[in-house]
């Protein structure tokens, strides 16, 4: 069955919370009945309407050995401060999802969950049980995450940037922001596959899943041992708590704590989508404003201080750079694609070209390794992706099982082709080299990335120790770098050229390294959106325009521009600052008590 995001972000919390009380019910600790020690309350708290909630000692455990144990191991805290600090997170937790099911009840006319969220939960928490039992499974026979039977190499994924929002134009010539509601939820995304209305809390639907699990490993009777292994450490965790022992009552009261951690991560995702809701408190001003200091801020770091580290900086992390000098070294972007030598190549490559060098003696004349490397190069190709339903890239495979491959040379006529439809459009250029880089490409840096790679030339200091008429600044390999120079042309380059020799000659746009055989295309300039900029820049409003137009993208390739980052950080910070303050109110709105008396003897 599918697994979305949602149940292999919580596999592992899942299986470390059981962990984490199983520990404890092993620890040697003085008292004859477990249950009453778990559910001791240190802590409770009082609802304006008077209901009261207290948190037990069983969830202080389980959120300390989860991640409270950090403030105490990585931020100096001492063990005391560490469950406190603890406690009150938990606290808040609690706040924050009695606010987000109350929220919910009033827009569902008194029901909490919606039967859609119902069912997604209900499946999800199978999912999660049954990723829980492969986990111990893998434990059991030492399979290590890249060798499991579930592995999926050959697949890429590939993330779409959805705008958070967008700028529209106002009749009285203004522009506004506006949040755009494209990205689709879990519950709206998930491939659902019981075929029916499900319920957790109906014991009908417990009982189900319940079955659903055996049938898992009836039909997969390796997991046989890994599910007996499972059952028996929800046994350990129950130790001394006085509960019914048989098999089916301790799973289910498994199946019941791993969908309480996914419900209360539900319910505060759900808060964060209530209270970010379809308005944003950032506005144009917000966006100019932070451009413009940021860009003043590295004016004057790199012009009128003129630190000495402007290309090192830019090659370390253009994305930190906000301001481009205009003279001297010229930076461009450029994206590539890779056939890659295989780890058996990549040996024998290193082997050859150590004799051709002089570097090692081996049984091949230095012409014969020449020959050799040759037939390496020439014997190379691309692993052909497709992509599924689900949008990412799986490689295709053949009656044999093996993955299709397509030569070097076929894949770039075909780059070369399909590029050229896109007439004098650079971005559409772009945009479709982009997909080729899931289709063919075997570099997982180009893989999501934010960025191209980097490449700088500076015309007006010669080069004397290389013998060059200019500098060049790179962290790539040398053959790659000479090929960004060439395609480069002094600058003359357009977006969505892609690198030939010789015009026609598909096989002259191959560049060799000791990586493989690379296809390489121009994906612009590293240059400023604005020009004249000095200590006194300003923008207008209509300005903003700039920041979210094609010049402004982070790639040429991707639609997510300088704008989009911007108001992305604001957006997030603003809701953070916004979460503080509730929790301040949610908090307010009752009253706390704490029992430190009640957890001394964890301390």
């Amino acid at each position: 069955m599918k697994k979305n995001k949602f149940t292999a972000l919580f596999m592992s919390v899942c299986m470390c919370l059981l962990t984490c009380v199983s520990l404890v019910a092993g620890c040697s600790l003085v008292t004859t009945d477990m249950s009453k020690y778990y559910n001791t309350p240190v802590a409770s708290f009082t609802y304006e309407n008077g209901e009261k909630e207290e948190v037990t000692k069983k969830e202080l455990i389980t959120a300390f050995n989860s991640y409270g144990y950090q403030y105490y191991q990585n931020y100096g805290m001492s063990l005391s401060e560490a469950y406190k600090y603890t406690l009150d997170a938990v606290i808040n937790q609690k706040l924050v999802i009695n606010s987000a099911e109350e929220k919910a009840s009033q827009a569902n006319g008194g029901e909490v969950l919606t039967t859609k969220q119902k069912t997604y939960l209900w499946e999800t928490t199978y999912e999660a049980i049954e990723d829980n039992i492969i986990s111990y499974h893998n434990d059991l026979n030492n399979i290590k995450e890249d060798e499991e039977e579930t592995s999926d190499d050959g697949v890429v994924s590939q993330e779409v940037y959805n705008p958070t929002a967008n700028i529209v134009s106002n009749n009285d010539g203004t522009y506004s922001i506006v949040l755009e509601q494209t990205t689709t939820s879990d519950v709206d995304s998930h491939d659902y596959w019981s075929g029916a209305d499900r319920d957790i809390n109906t014991q009908n639907d417990l009982d189900a899943l319940y079955n659903y699990v055996l049938t898992f490993v009836r039909e997969n009777p390796t997991y046989t041992q890994a599910f007996n292994k499972y059952l028996s450490q929800a046994k350990s965790s129950e130790e001394g708590m006085r509960l019914s022992t048989d098999n089916k009552s301790v799973f289910q009261r498994e199946i019941m704590r791993v969908y309480g951690v996914l419900y209360d991560s539900f319910m505060v995702d759900l808060y964060q989508e209530q209270n970010q809701g379809s308005n944003s408190s950032v506005t144009i001003a917000n966006i100019l404003d932070v451009y413009t200091n940021r860009v003043v801020s590295d004016y004057n770091k790199y012009v009128t201080e003129n630190a000495s580290t402007y290309e090192d900086d830019v090659l370390e992390d253009v994305s930190k750079i906000n301001y481009f000098k205009t003279t001297g070294t010229q930076f461009f972007y450029v994206s590539h694609i890779l056939a890659k030598f295989t780890d058996e190549q990549q040996a024998e490559y290193d082997r050859l070209t150590a004799i051709v060098n002089g570097e090692s003696d081996g049984p091949e004349t230095i012409g014969e390794a020449q020959a050799k490397i040759e037939d390496l190069y020439n014997n190379l190709s691309f692993p052909v992706r497709e992509k599924n339903s689900d949008g990412e890239w799986v490689e295709i495979k053949g009656e044999n099982g093996q993955t299709v491959t397509k030569s070097a040379a076929a894949v770039m006529e075909e780059v070369a082709l399909k590029l050229a439809t896109a007439g004098d459009n650079e971005y559409l250029k772009a945009e479709y080299f982009e997909e080729f880089i899931y289709k063919y490409n075997q570099d997982d840096g180009m893989f999501n990335s934010d960025r191209n790679y980097i490449i700088g030339i500076d015309y007006t200091t010669p080069d004397t120790e290389n013998g060059t008429s200019y500098t060049i600044y790179s962290n790539m390999v040398e053959n790659f770098t000479n090929a960004a120079i060439s395609l480069y042309n002094q600058g003359n380059a357009q977006i969505g050229d892609i690198y030939m020799q010789t015009d026609g000659d598909y096989a002259s746009g191959l560049i060799r390294t000791e990586y493989g055989l690379h296809i390489m295309v121009y994906e612009g300039k590293v240059q400023n959106l604005f020009t004249g900029i000095n200590q006194d820049f300003t923008l207008t409003v209509n300005d903003i325009q700039v920041l979210d137009s094609k010049e402004a993208r982070l790639k040429a390739g991707v639609d997510k521009t300088v704008f989009d980052v911007i108001f992305d950080e604001l957006n997030k910070d603003n809701f953070s600052i916004f979460e503080n303050m509730d929790l301040q109110f949610l908090r307010s709105q009752v009253s706390i008590e704490y029992y430190p008396d009640a957890y001394k003897d964890l301390i």
